[in-house]
């Protein structure tokens, strides 16, 4: 009986399955049917969706495969679309044709009638009879153009070493007066000697050397040395030393004075106006001085100092420590500081076996004692004023005698290369007319370039000037106030005595430092003036040592350049290096001359533009062939370049 059941029960089932069979073959039969009866407006669209998103090498079609494999078809991931106008581009229309019938016999049946066409121009054509609608649909290709390359090239250039790079700067002196803070005393010294070092690359050629010495009294002679040769002997004038480039080498150099002045108990010294002024080639991209360590002179005195004057300027420095440590022979060091015309006693110390020093707590607790914080040095000339009370009637400052500066620096990008130009004098007025102080101006305009792609590091000057009494002192970048001291209104800043410093970084106030040109002035009231002939100014910053991609261009093949330097020599660089082709460019003060579609050249003429620091067609660092790295990429379909191209399927039955 069990057995009977399970034989009806079979039986049920097999008749259930065959009914769900039946239902499937319904449905498929019937969404078959609705398919081939899809709305003819569907159709161009949808062809467009795969013409857009299917891929060359997902094709399964013979005659596709074919082109891949003959190196016809060199994009397999193309799409259907991007093929097809790669085809017209390149002006292969029965290829495009030929290409676009395989690929749409399997999406499209027969009965359909089909047309392609790019920027109106007709690919392909099934030629039905039109018995009904017509519908189309339009797709933008961007990159491609007719008879255009489908290929950019961009590219940029890399120094990676330079041939010449010239530096102009200045080292100027401190103030050494042993009787500027006592005057007519007896312990002042008659006799001095003061010596500094300056450090030159081992690859420095010094083109030009001057020395500017300016003695504590004026018109006192001075017997004066680069490296142990005597190059000037008496009353130095504005002039002072010229063309001393010979005396000086690569690396470490000497330069000393040594004075005998007995007037006024003693005075021979330096008014802290006297200054070297360097030019110097070297092919080092990194030349700056340090700016946290400030070494003092090398003096032997028979007397008492009592004004010497250490000037501190650490630009873009976040000042966290000073330190000062002297090695020197002296009974006691007495220390000042002074900040634009503010000064006050730090105090005084006992030289313990020929050693003194201030550590940064005993400095910071007595400028804060004084409502002075660091925050109030960042940018700026402030002083530290040592009176060196001899011992045995002599004062000697020795070597590895430092102030030395903490804190953070910024980051400077790597691989930038640094830059020391002279800020030259633009225009002076107002002069005094004065007899013991000649070619004297009340006000003077300095002058210089910032190129806008560099990063500034300060603007320095040194300053001769002369005094009658406190009179209006007022300091100007591009015609913002940096310093303003007006006669008898003790609201402005107060009087400076000896403005002899001056530098600021382009935070000191915006708009110090600007993109192009800048203005630096001095306005004096009419007690106080310049002196220009024996002032000089510095600028410095950094520029880096490549250029970006170009703009994408249609050739990449260079150029053979004449480049005029800026010692007015015409040099000839190919770039790339093995660049042999029949292409001229130049770059020089009359003729800039470069195809704009070549990558190659404009690249180069970026390097060019970037090391003519002063934008008067020629540059001031020189490179040679092999010093310009050339990267190129080639960049396909750039919506940028050329197009776009508008691709029209039409679709009717």
């Amino acid at each position: 009986m069990n057995k009977k059941r399970g034989v009806f029960f079979t039986i049920d089932a097999i008749l259930a399955t065959g009914i769900v069979f039946a239902i499937i073959i319904l449905i498929s039969s019937s969404y078959v049917s609705e398919q081939d009866r899809t709305p003819l407006s569907f159709l161009p669209q949808d062809m467009v969706k795969v013409f857009t998103n299917l891929k060359v090498s997902e094709l399964d079609n013979d005659y596709v495969k074919s082109l891949i494999a003959a190196g016809v078809i060199t994009r397999a991931n193309n799409t259907i679309l991007e093929q097809i106008g790669e085809f017209w581009s390149e002006d292969e229309i029965e290829l495009a044709r030929n290409f676009s019938r395989n690929v749409s016999s399997f999406l499209l049946p027969e009965r359909f009638g089909l047309g392609i066409y790019v920027d109106g121009e007709e690919i392909y054509l099934r030629d039905k009879e039109l018995t009904g609608n017509l519908v189309s649909s339009r797709k933008i290709i961007s990159g491609i153009a007719k008879e255009k390359p489908i290929e950019g090239f961009t590219s940029r250039a890399i120094l990676g070493k330079i041939t010449t790079k010239t530096n102009r700067k200045f080292y100027p002196f401190d103030v050494i007066a042993p009787c500027y803070n006592s005057w007519n005393n007896s312990s002042n010294a008659d006799n001095i000697s003061i010596e500094y070092s300056i450090g030159l690359p081992n690859d420095a050629n010094v083109t030009n050397a001057t020395w500017i010495i300016i003695s504590a009294i004026a018109n006192t002679k001075v017997s004066a040395y680069i490296n142990n040769n005597l190059v000037f002997s008496g009353i130095p004038n504005e002039n002072s030393i010229t063309n001393a480039q010979g005396y000086f080498n690569s690396g470490e150099n000497k330069v000393r004075y040594k004075q005998s002045v007995g007037a006024y108990g003693g005075c021979a010294g330096d008014d802290g106006t006297s200054h070297v002024i360097l030019t110097y080639k070297t092919q080092q991209p990194n030349t700056f001085d340090n700016k946290t360590s400030f070494p003092f002179a090398v003096v032997y005195a028979d007397g008492r100092i009592s004004d010497y004057e250490k000037p501190i300027f650490a630009p873009n420095i976040d000042i966290s420590g000073i330190n000062i440590s002297l090695n020197v022979n002296a009974s006691e060091v007495g220390l000042r500081f002074r900040l634009g015309g503010a000064e006050f006693d730090i105090g005084t110390k006992v030289v313990v076996n020929k050693y003194v020093g201030w550590s940064n707590s005993e400095i910071l607790s007595s400028l804060s004692g004084n409502g002075v914080t660091y925050n109030d040095l960042e940018d700026t000339y402030f002083y530290f004023i040592f009176d060196f009370i001899p011992k045995n009637n002599n004062v000697t400052i020795f070597p590895n005698s430092v102030v030395t500066v903490e804190g953070g620096q910024p980051e400077i990008p790597f691989g930038s290369i640094d830059v020391s130009q002279t800020i030259g004098v633009a225009s002076q007025s107002d002069p005094t007319g004065w007899g013991w102080c000649t070619n004297s101006y009340r006000n003077v305009n300095w002058g210089f370039n910032f190129p806008d792609y560099a990063i500034h590091a300060y603007s320095d000057w040194v300053i001769g000037w002369c005094m009658v009494a406190d009179a209006d002192q007022i300091a100007q970048a591009n015609g913002i106030d940096l310093y303003r001291h007006i006669e008898g209104n003790p609201g402005t800043d107060p009087f400076i005595n000896a403005f002899a410093r001056f530098g600021y970084t382009k935070d000191v106030a915006t708009g110090s430092v600007v993109t192009g040109q800048n203005t630096f002035s001095l306005q004096f009231g009419s007690d106080y003036a310049t002196k220009p002939s024996i002032s000089y100014g510095e600028n410095a910053f950094f520029i880096p040592n490549s250029i970006g991609y170009s703009m994408v261009s249609e050739e990449a093949n260079g150029c053979t350049w004449e480049v005029m330097t800026d010692d007015n020599n015409e040099k000839t660089i190919n770039i790339p290096t093995d660049y042999s082709g029949s292409n001229r460019c130049t770059y020089n003060g009359t003729s800039i001359v470069y195809n704009t579609n070549d990558s190659l050249q404009v690249a180069a003429f970026g390097i060019f533009e970037l090391l003519d620091l002063d934008d008067d067609g020629d540059v001031d660092i020189l490179i040679s062939e092999g010093d310009v790295e050339i990267e190129t990429n080639v960049i396909s379909k750039v919506p940028s370049l050329w197009g776009p191209a508008i691709v029209e399927i039409r679709v009717w039955e």
